[in-house]
C-alpha cells in the first residue's frame, strides 16, 4: 500500500479531487482526524541548553513500559 498527503489551497478543487478519486476502485480515501499531533522536524544544529533539545526532539506518543524497556537496553549495553 502506498499512502500519500496531498494539499491543496482550493477547496472546490480539493473536493472535486477528493470525489473524483473516491470513484476509483483502488483508491481509498480517509478523512484527517483532527486529532493528529504536529511533529516537529529535528535541527542540526547543537541545541544550547537542555530545553532547546527537549524541544528539538520529534512529538511522539510512547508507553511507559516502551520507555523503561529503552533506559534497560541503554544500561546492559553500557555495561557490555
Amino acid at each position: 500500500m502506498t499512502q500519500y498527503i496531498i494539499t491543496l489551497e482550493d477547496e472546490s478543487k480539493a473536493k472535486s479531487l477528493i470525489t473524483f478519486l473516491q470513484s476509483l476502485d483502488f483508491v481509498n480515501i480517509k478523512p484527517k482526524t483532527g486529532n493528529e499531533k504536529k511533529i516537529n522536524k529535528p535541527s542540526n544544529k547543537k541545541p544550547t541548553s537542555l530545553s532547546g533539545f527537549l524541544r528539538s526532539l520529534p512529538e511522539v506518543d510512547y508507553n511507559e513500559l516502551d520507555v523503561i524497556n529503552a533506559i534497560k537496553l541503554m544500561r546492559d549495553e553500557e555495561k557490555a
